[in-house]
């Protein structure tokens, strides 16, 4: 990853900085990079991805960019104009539009949005993050970070597809008197002991293990996953 302009612009104002100004937009205070980026200005691609958005805000961001790959996003934010479309693969370094001051700005300049995936939007600034330690050398420990963050999601991503999986397999399985005992509203227990054996000694060890009243809170389909686990 790369600063999204050539020369050495100075930072106007760093993330999380300026609190105050930033409560009437539900976050904690700025989420991004400013960078001082005189009008018509180069604007590079920081990283590799595809453009996802490129459009106009005009009481937020203005005239911005938003690109994306598998493990990061950027918005590139009070532009002049672009130099890419929506659906354009871009590489890192490449020329994407042009500065100015557009939308919610007192001064032209660039602001710059970065994220990684998966994505913390309950974090205060919209699931942005300060990609300042991100820049340039990546140290052992920012790297395992990264990992970290990369490993946890793909393993939650492969538990969803693999429970969505299971759930489809299980509802194919169901004989049609079953069905119609579903829609009627029968305790999931009952409806198993159609298709299982011995379901119920199976209800009486997942509730030692969880809590009763959870399990009673429980759609029918969660129900359903569990004894068939």
């Amino acid at each position: 990853m790369i600063k999204p302009f050539k020369k050495d612009f100075i930072l106007t104002q760093g993330f999380g900085e300026n609190p105050a100004s930033y409560t009437k937009f539900g976050i904690n205070g700025h989420n991004g990079l400013d960078y001082g980026l005189p009008t018509g200005t180069e604007v590079k691609a920081p990283h590799s991805g595809k453009v996802i958005e490129a459009t106009l805000d005009s009481k937020g961001y203005g005239i911005y960019l938003k690109i994306e790959n598998d493990i990061e996003g950027s918005v590139l934010a009070h532009l002049r104009e672009f130099r890419v479309g929506v659906g354009d693969t871009v590489s890192e370094g490449q020329l994407v539009a042009y500065s100015d001051n557009s939308g919610n700005s007192t001064g032209a300049h660039l602001h710059w949005g970065y994220y990684l995936f998966p994505r913390d939007r309950g974090n205060g600034y919209a699931g942005f993050i300060n990609q300042l330690p991100l820049l340039g050398h990546i140290t052992d420990t920012q790297q395992e970070v990264i990992d970290a963050l990369r490993k946890a999601r793909d393993d939650n991503w492969n538990l969803y597809q693999e429970s969505q999986k299971k759930l489809a397999e299980c509802q194919n399985k169901l004989p049609q008197e079953v069905i119609k005992e579903i829609i009627k509203e029968v305790p999931v227990e009952k409806i198993v002991e159609k298709i299982v054996e011995k379901p119920v000694e199976k209800v009486v060890y997942i509730e030692k293990i969880i809590d009763k009243t959870s399990y009673k809170k429980l759609s029918f389909f969660q129900k359903f996953n569990l004894l068939f686990s």
